[in-house]
């Protein structure tokens, strides 16, 4: 089973859209507890627009592996451009 998290609604509609078995976590990180992904073998923090996902499943990827990067709505071309500074 496959775990993706976000907390922007918009990314987390685009990913149940292009990753409809997966499971789509629409939270803040802060509030997710090891008990609700400790029994997924792929998990991909802050997944965005499914890149990790996507390229996974591109490489034949079948390990367990789980991914993760930082917020990037503030540093984004298509967020809100405060950059770096932003929160």
């Amino acid at each position: 089973m496959i775990l993706q998290t976000d907390l922007d609604p918009k990314c987390c509609a685009l990913l149940r859209e292009r990753f409809p078995r997966d499971v789509i976590l629409e939270k803040d990180i802060r509030e997710i507890k090891p008990e609700e992904v400790s029994k997924y073998q792929e998990v991909h923090w802050f997944a965005g627009i499914g890149g990790f996902s996507l390229g996974l499943c591109w490489a034949g990827w079948d390990l367990p592996i789980w991914t993760g990067g930082f917020p990037c709505q503030d540093i984004s071309c298509a967020g809100t451009g405060k950059g770096l500074s932003g929160k």
